[in-house]
């Protein structure tokens, strides 16, 4: 039995976006595989900025329970309840902003499988005898379906029993995966959206992992863009459709993101902190880091910010760190 409700869940899970200790993780072999991840949540995340992607997503709740919001940048916040069970199907055309808060002792873990779009294609035409111009995928609906659960328990059950397991067997289970879903949860009739003519899933993957890579160093633009084989000018602008956020923007971003891990998760030295994540003086940081959330950081470290920044913070923040990515990207390609 397939149930839906009426709430839309905000939930991307590109591997990078939703940090966390990793109890599973699986990656594709190729475009016929999937990737598998579980991923245990913090108990009180702060705001997480996810980008847009092509490719279908499908998060299952194996724990816990929490409330998760989650809004367009800039827009109003849409909140709803989440436990385990749950599953949540979404391509990420647009970049969301989301955020949760657990509500239950239990640990907060969810599984994620990525379909990527030659796969789906393929069991697409042999499902429906349609191309992927031709549908809609599901958007972001809360669904309980009991034969998606079991097939998640068992890829999760024989993950864990064998961390490399037969190839075979794992393009059987994501045909069986995205043959179920394009049945019961792809709608007939629906007009397709645009594309949002972002950056693919796997090239904003490997961008967000280098950008975490080098958290300490400078923003090097034309280091991204060759990640993305891409040159500067076109990386920049296909990332802010991917994000919503220039890149050097998002870098700044990720660097405040690690900042308060730190601060929260371990004992180092705001000093420490503060170097280890490229500020140029702890003065900078913290000049920075109280923009961005309202409090220095050793009071948040005591547990002084118990709400997450306002938007307003977030933007000064951003502008102390960001620099004209369109403008750079012209004097970088200019100088090669």
């Amino acid at each position: 039995m397939i149930e839906t409700t009426a709430i839309e869940a905000g939930i991307e899970a590109v591997q990078q976006h939703l940090p966390g200790p990793l109890p599973l993780e699986r990656k594709a072999a190729d475009v016929r595989d999937i990737g598998v991840r579980v991923v245990q949540h913090d108990a009180g995340a702060q705001c997480i900025d996810v980008p847009a992607a092509p490719e279908l997503e499908i998060i299952w709740i194996v724990s816990g329970a929490a409330r998760l919001a989650h809004r367009a940048e800039g827009g109003e916040w849409s909140e709803a309840p989440i436990g385990k069970g749950s599953f949540y199907l979404r391509p990420s055309r647009i970049p969301i902003e989301l955020r949760w808060t657990c509500v239950t002792d239990a640990p907060f873990r969810t599984m994620h499988v990525q379909i990527p779009l030659p796969l789906l294609a393929a069991v697409l035409r042999d499902v429906r005898g349609k191309r992927l111009d031709d549908i809609a995928l599901p958007d972001a609906p809360i669904v309980r379906d009991d034969i998606l659960a079991a097939l998640f328990e068992l890829l999760r059950t024989v993950l864990a029993d064998h961390p490399r397991p037969c190839r075979n067997f794992m393009q059987g289970m994501a045909q069986a995966i995205a043959a179920h879903v394009i049945r019961c949860h792809v709608p007939s009739g629906v007009t397709p959206p645009a594309h949002a003519d972002g950056l693919p899933g796997w090239k904003l993957q490997r961008v967000v992992r280098s950008m975490r890579d080098s958290l300490s160093e400078p923003f090097d633009l034309g280091q991204l863009a060759g990640e993305a084989r891409l040159s500067p000018f076109h990386f920049s602008r296909m990332f802010k459709k991917s994000t919503g956020m220039s890149p050097s923007r998002y870098f700044a971003r990720l660097r405040m993101e690690e900042a308060r891990r730190l601060l929260c998760e371990t004992s180092q030295p705001v000093i420490d902190v503060a170097l280890s994540l490229g500020y140029r003086s702890p003065s900078h940081f913290a000049q920075v880091f109280r923009e961005a959330t309202g409090v220095s950081p050793t009071v948040y470290r005591q547990g002084g910010a118990g709400h997450p920044a306002s938007d307003l913070q977030f933007e000064t923040a951003d502008r102390h760190a960001a620099v004209d990515d369109e403008q750079l990207a012209m004097h970088v390609t200019g100088s090669c």
